[in-house]
């Protein structure tokens, strides 16, 4: 099992498991990093009001870094048993599992209505699909648009796919052609 690191807030240098899935792929430390600054000092996001979603989660290390950084809830969807599990002991050794969810489900037919209420108005929605799978992430995209009309959302989308029609806030470039699209919608 490979091994990364929280890289800012209260869990900062804390250790976290990767799951050893061919699906998975960890987000790298400076990409990462380059995110959450990016949502700190470009998007003004202070943490505390912002519910985190942490799509097709692998890790878990995205949503973790959020609850670091001060999100109250974080809900985690993850298909894959391994992954699934990864999480989960990630959530137990950091302690934080009274300020997370984490669902073996896939969230693209997960009807999240009734979770609706843990939510406050400014929801955090980070995705990081499988290889070749970036189709998922554009249609959960347009889903939660529908369903969260009225949210002040941010939605990020690592990829190595180009999302441009899709009218982006803001493109994080990183190594090779793997880019974060975040897009912002304020209602």
């Amino acid at each position: 099992m490979h091994k990364g690191r929280v890289i800012s807030g209260f869990l900062k240098h804390r250790v976290i498991n990767f799951p050893d899935v061919p699906t998975t792929r960890p987000t790298s430390d400076a990409l990462k990093e380059s995110l959450f600054n990016c949502l700190l000092h470009r998007f003004n996001v202070n943490f505390s009001k912002w519910t985190t979603i942490d799509a097709f989660a692998g890790s878990g290390a995205l949503g973790i870094e959020a609850v670091s950084l001060g999100s109250p809830f974080a809900l985690f969807f993850e298909q894959n048993p391994v992954a699934y599990h990864t999480i989960c002991e990630n959530v137990l050794s950091l302690k934080i599992f009274d300020k997370v969810v984490v669902l073996q489900a896939d969230i693209i037919k997960y009807r999240m209505q009734p979770l609706l209420s843990k939510f406050g108005r400014n929801i955090l929605i980070l995705m990081d699909p499988p290889y070749d799978k970036t189709s998922l992430a554009v249609d959960l995209f347009h889903k939660i648009q529908e369903l969260l009309k009225g949210y002040e959302l941010i939605v990020t989308i690592e990829t190595n796919n180009d999302l441009q029609e899709l009218l982006p806030t803001h493109v994080l470039l990183a190594s090779g052609d793997k880019k974060i699209f975040i897009f912002h919608t304020a209602t």
